[in-house]
């Protein structure tokens, strides 16, 4: 490592400096060691290592094993060796019995070393299960397993169990995980002599013996246990009273010196203790009301149970009289040792029998009992007989199974109004209930006849039998009694003399066969005395009265050409014959044709081959099968025989209701459908057909709709003889479908269709708008879209926006699966006073309606406006258009427009409008203009004289802009600044404004009402109308700023007083129907107060005098003329004493108050004018100065000028000659005045 070169140095005395370098061709073997214990299925660690110098390519090290991935190290000591361990830890297999390490070097030796394994074979402690904390329950079999798993498949054990006669046992091997399992099972079934033994388990390995071992804890039954007891099966007892449970026990071996008796309820769900001596536990259903009836020392363990309520029904007790706990016994198999308490909440009645024959004067005996199960609190009995008559005894006799019988007995002399006596039961739960008893005591009579005495009896047939009595007591008849009860019995008695009654009992007896034979007494008794008369009855047996009784409907429908079977069962009233034959006949009241019998011998040629049981006789069975019906069969009536004896040796009289009849129809049963569920289009429903039948192996076939593999059908029988097809279809409603039909085609041929309407609701679901954010600009139109999805097509719903003016376009679309989309695309134009409004939408359907909105978000327009001429050669100057303007859609649009061209004057410019691309909305040449603006744009200005103004008609949605103005002259253009215009879209009109109106009009005065509205459109105003008449209207047009025009209708309003309506509207009408309106309070007094009726006594009274006092006045005025004037016109005589009275002068009326006329007087008025009424005579005007007045006005929408040239009126004019509508005609304002002037001067004169 010197700098210096090693030839400088001599290598004298250096060999202790020097290594000494062996090379061997021999290689050592490897080290190999086992870390730990190897054992078969644990893990284990080896280790294998070997000594080399050269790290570079050091020895490789491999195993013979490959379960797991050895890990490698190198590892330097000293003197330049190196250390190479290879190590692997892997878990045990049995089969892994040695090792092998072979290390290879790069000089191609190996060396090998091999280490022994030989691992161990460990096995677990054996198991066994259940354990010893578990309870076996006696006489309930039981698994009991013994179990172990070991490692090696050679180790496999063999187990044994020792105990007291063991049962068998099985044996099973198993996997489980890398270990082996052996299990034995034991199926043990414990007696109570087993407890607290052991049963034990060995598993030997080869001598190796594993033991364990479980004791056994038996749970002993109730099932048998030291004692018994008796008690019912079932108890019933009357809520509000008690029980007493009879219980009886007895001990099979010695009987403990104290016997603690409890009761318990029975319960899967544990011990519910019912009675004990300590009440804590008992169970709140029963606390308070149980107690022990009698000493447990007696063998007595009967319970009382009190205050029973409809909740104790059904419960079922038992009783314990074991010293060991209950809890030591299980109740399994016990439900039979119970017993059931029912409660019920009706009494039964009493049992009362009279002991004895009730005669007027003699002692009779009247037993009134009941049977209860309460005997400390019995029920209380009682009569209708006094108390202070007889003698009572009540007798409480024990029965059995619990029950007690209560027993009131009296005894008391009868007497004749004795006629019955009523025994009445009450019990401490409220119940009551009574038995009425007839006494009927008995008059002296004669002996009874009985008639008559010889005839026969038919069996079956009603046979009259009278019994005869003369009898001498009035009052009391002899009460005839007829050893045959329950049979209808009239009675009839009669005078016969004085001193003789007949009565006639007639008895009508159905004889049965038993009967024959029989003695049939007729007994009359009165109160001292009976007596009785007796015959043999003769009875002939029929066909009503057999051993045997049968069931079936009394009739049947069949269809022509199917089968019928006819439903019958049989019973034998005592013992059943072992070999039955069941035939059947045709009813007829002479002979007895045969309809089937066994053999098919001699039956009628109807149903010869077409009859056959259907069923067994055997199990009382006798129903009958008829094919291929024919209309001949309709009306039979049949009947079945299975007596052994032959039907002709017994008559059919009255057994007609016996027989079934056969209805033979070719109308087959219409099917019945009905619907499971709301029918909805789009949606599943259930339909059900079903029809009625009578032939069971031969059933309708059904379909409903169009069959599916989903449909159901299902037969059933119904009742006497009818059997049910039932059809069931699931579908989804199309809505196209309106109703369902079920068609039935029966066996015969014959097809019957029913249908049913769905009426099928339509569906209405999920409404949107679109888009769903409204960011707009005002003024601008936008589209949303309003969708519903519903399930109908014929039925879309209506579409309704919140805003008015909102031209919409509706239309419907296929949607998903069966769903229709019915959508609105509205137009809406926005306003800044939108701004943070919804826009609602909202689809009105049959039935509701949905809605659905967005909030709208508005912004103000912002001019960005791009000249696309910019790039030209121009002339620019300026121009004064407005930036902003409003228009209502629909209408028109005037947008002013000036420019300058400094100081030179440039004539024939030819003005254009145009927008941001460059394209005209106006131009001279028409083929330039846009296609959406042709023949809508017009230039009002001429641009020689500098104006450029442009109207745009029947203005659209989309027509904003910006639009700007240039000019041009040949291949000269003029650009201006400030020449561009955006225009703000209107959906609805401005609203109309009234001018303020006074607080109260006075009917009869002028009033000037103004209505203004602003507008765009100068050449089309609006046109602006009134809902009240009115007497002129002026109608201005004024311009209020640039763009904005002003309509004004000024109006004269003369109320009336008698107007109808309460508001004043002004509407304001533009283009395409748009209007607006406004109203205001119409605030007029009225003259409701001011009629005839109520000032009529105040006005007319006086004015009634005044008139009798100037008739008296004129006649003598008259009569003073007449006598100082002789040469007046003999027509002026005639005149009516009114007229005569009455001048006119200049339209005046005036009294005469001078003694003749004078020459200048005006001439007589017309014929017309003296047929006037009084009270325009009486009234006077004066002449009425009036300026001419001119104006303008409108008279249907036609301006003229009028003038008024003054107009007169009596003061007061009659309500008769002068209507309250306008007069027209002449040169006057007559037309113009009317009562409300008269009602006005008419006022005014009351204050003078």
């Amino acid at each position: 490592m010197d700098q210096k070169s090693i030839e400088e140095y001599h290598r004298q005395n250096v060999n202790d400096g020097t290594i000494t370098l062996d090379v061997t061709d021999t290689v050592e073997k490897p080290q190999a060691e086992l870390l730990g214990i190897a054992k078969v299925g644990e893990p284990v660690t080896l280790s294998c290592s070997v000594l080399h110098t050269c790290p570079p390519t050091p020895p490789k090290l491999n195993l013979s094993i490959s379960h797991k991935t050895p890990s490698f190290t190198r590892t330097p000591l000293h003197n330049g060796i190196w250390r190479e361990t290879i190590e692997i830890t892997w878990t045990v297999e049995e089969n892994d019995n040695s090792v092998t390490c072979t290390a290879s070097y790069a000089g191609g030796q190996t060396s090998k070393t091999e280490i022994s394994l030989n691992p161990l074979c460990p096995t677990d402690q054996a198991q066994i299960t259940p354990d010893s904390n578990t309870k076996f329950l006696e006489g309930v079999e039981q698994d009991i397993v013994c179990s172990v798993t070991y490692t090696c498949t050679k180790d496999r054990p063999y187990i044994f169990w020792s105990g007291e006669q063991l049962p068998g046992s099985t044996f099973h091997i198993s996997k489980q995980g890398t270990k082996q399992k052996a299990e034995s099972t034991l199926k043990f079934t414990p007696k109570a002599s087993d407890n607290g033994k052991t049963i034990t388990c060995q598993a030997d390995f080869k001598g190796n013996v594993q033991t364990v071992e479980i004791n056994l804890r038996v749970q002993r039954s109730m099932g048998s246990l030291d004692w018994s007891f008796t008690m019912p099966s079932t108890i019933t007892g009357l809520r509000g009273s008690c029980v007493v449970i009879p219980c009886n026990y007895e001990f099979k071996n010695l009987q403990h010196s104290m016997t603690n008796v409890k009761w318990y309820k029975l319960s899967t769900s544990g011990y519910l203790l019912v009675y004990d001596q300590s009440t804590q536990n008992i169970i709140n259903r029963f606390k308070g009301k149980t107690s022990l009836f009698g000493s447990s020392n007696d063998k007595n363990c009967s319970l009382k149970i009190e205050s029973l309520e409809m909740q104790h029904s059904q419960e079922r007790l038992f009783p314990w009289m074991d010293p060991n706990s209950i809890e030591s016994y299980h109740t399994k198999n016990f439900d039979h040792e119970t017993i059931a308490l029912e409660v019920t909440d009706i009494a039964a009645l009493p049992q009362a029998d009279l002991l004895g024959i009730a005669k007027v004067g003699e002692p009779v005996t009247l037993s009134c009992s009941v049977i209860h199960t309460c005997p400390p609190t019995p029920p209380t009995l009682s009569l209708s007989l006094s108390n202070s008559r007889g003698t009572r005894d009540l007798i409480h006799t024990p029965l059995h199974n619990g029950k007690w019988k209560l027993t009131l007995e009296v005894t008391w002399t009868i007497e004749e109004y004795d006629k019955s006596v009523t025994c009445t039961v009450s019990y401490t739960g409220g119940q009551t209930s009574k038995t009425e008893v007839s006494l009927n005591p008995l008059c002296d009579f004669h002996k009874p006849v009985i008639s008559p005495s010889q005839d026969e009896a038919m069996e079956g047939i009603e046979k009259t039998f009278t019994c005869t009595v003369n009898h001498t007591c009035q009052k009391e008849k002899p009460s005839i009694i007829w050893n045959y009860q329950n049979l209808p019995v009239s009675v009839e008695t009669r005078k016969v003399s004085p001193y003789s009654w007949k009565t006639v009992s007639t008895l009508k007896l159905k004889a049965s066969r038993h009967d024959h034979g029989k003695t049939l007494t007729c007994t009359a008794q009165t109160t001292e005395r009976e007596t009785s008369d007796h015959i043999t009855l003769k009875v002939k047996r029929g066909m009503h009265s057999l051993d045997w009784t049968y069931t079936m409907p009394s009739k049947i429908t069949g269809l022509r050409g199917s089968c019928l079977v006819i439903p019958c069962s049989f019973e034998f009233k005592t013992e059943k014959h072992s070999n039955v034959k069941v035939k059947w006949y045709l009813y007829s009241t002479t002979e007895y044709p045969l309809v089937y019998g066994p053999d098919n011998e001699d039956v009628l040629s109807k149903f010869n081959g077409k009859t056959r049981l259907y069923g067994l006789a055997n199990e009382n069975n006798c129903s009958l099968e008829i094919k291929q019906l024919d209309m001949l069969h309709n009306g039979d009536r049949l009947y079945p025989w299975i007596d052994p004896k032959p039907v002709q040796t017994f008559h059919k009289e009255n057994y007609f209701d016996k027989s079934i009849e056969l209805q033979i129809t070719e109308q087959a049963h219409k099917p019945k459908l009905s619907i499971t569920g709301i029918p909805r289009v789009g949606e599943q429903v259930t339909v059900s057909c079903s029809v009625l039948h009578t032939c069971p192996p031969n059933p309708p076939s059904l379909s409903v709709g169009k069959a599916l593999e989903t449909d159901i059908t299902v037969h059933t029988p119904v009742e006497d003889g009818f059997w049910e097809t039932i059809r069931v279809h699931t579908f989804i409603i199309k809505e196209e479908e309106k109703t369902v039909t079920c068609k039935a085609t029966f066996h015969s041929g014959q097809t019957s269709e029913a249908q049913i309407d769905l009426n099928a609701q339509c569906t209405y679901k999920d409404i949107t708008i679109y888009p769903e954010v409204a960011d707009v600009v005002e003024g601008v139109g936008n589209n949303f879209t309003c969708t519903v999805f519903h399930s109908c097509k014929g039925q879309p719903p209506v579409f309704t926006w919140n805003y008015k003016d909102m031209p919409a376009t509706v239309g419907t679309k296929k949607g998903p699966s069966l769903t229709w989309a019915t959508y609105s695309n509205a137009l809406y134009i926005a306003s800044m006073e939108d701004d943070g409004k919804k826009l609602t939408c909202t689809a009105t359907f049959p039935g509701g309606e949905i809605t659905t909105s967005i909030v709208l978000q508005v912004q103000r327009y912002v001019p960005k406006v791009v000249d696309p001429f910019e790039n030209d050669t121009v002339h620019i100057y300026e121009a004064n258009v407005a930036p902003r303007i409003s228009a209502l859609t629909g209408s028109c649009v005037v947008i002013p427009c000036t420019f300058q061209t400094g100081n030179k004057y440039i004539p024939r410019l030819r003005g254009l409008w145009y927008t941001n691309d460059g394209k005209y909305v106006y131009h001279t040449g028409q083929s330039n203009v846009m296609d959406n603006f042709k023949g809508r744009t017009k230039l009002l200005g001429n641009p020689d004289e500098k104006n450029c103004t442009l109207q745009i008609d029947n203005v659209q949605a989309h027509d904003n802009g910006p639009f700007c103005f240039h000019a041009e002259i040949g291949n000269d253009k003029y650009r201006f600044n400030h020449s561009c215009v955006f225009i703000i879209m209107k959906a609805s009109p401005d609203r109309p404004v009234i001018s303020a109106l006074p607080v109260e009009m006075e009917p009869g005065k002028q009033f000037t009402i103004k209505c203004s509205v602003m507008h765009t459109c100068s050449s089309n105003p609006p046109t602006i109308t009134w809902n009240v008449p009115a007497a002129r209207e002026v109608v201005s047009h004024v311009e209020r700023s640039a763009g904005k025009w002003e309509t004004t209708s000024t109006i004269t309003f003369i109320p009336t007083g008698y107007e109808e309506v309460e508001n004043l509207i002004c509407r304001a009408s533009f283009n395409k129907g748009k209007y607006e309106e406004s109203s205001t309070l119409l605030s007029v007094k009225r003259f409701e107060g001011l009629r005839m009726d109520s000032i009529g006594l105040y006005i007319i009274l006086p004015l009634f005098i005044l008139l009798l006092f100037c008739i008296a006045v004129g006649i003598i005025c008259r009569r003073r003329i007449q006598k100082k004037t002789s040469d007046e016109p003999t027509p002026e005589r005639r005149r009516s004493i009114w007229s005569q009275l009455s001048r006119r002068y200049n339209g005046a009326a005036s009294w005469l108050n001078s003694s003749k006329e004078t020459s200048s007087s005006p001439p007589r008025p017309p014929k017309p004018e003296k047929r006037r009424s009084i009270w325009s005579r009486f009234s006077r005007r004066g002449p009425v100065t009036s300026t001419d007045l001119t104006v303008q006005y409108k008279v249907n929408n036609v301006s003229a000028a009028a003038t008024s040239a003054g107009y007169s009126k009596p003061r007061f004019p009659s309500p008769k000659s002068e209507p309250k509508c306008y007069i027209s005609g002449g040169g006057h304002f007559a037309n113009y005045d009317d009562d409300y002037t008269n009602t006005a001067d008419f006022k005014m004169h009351r204050k003078m």
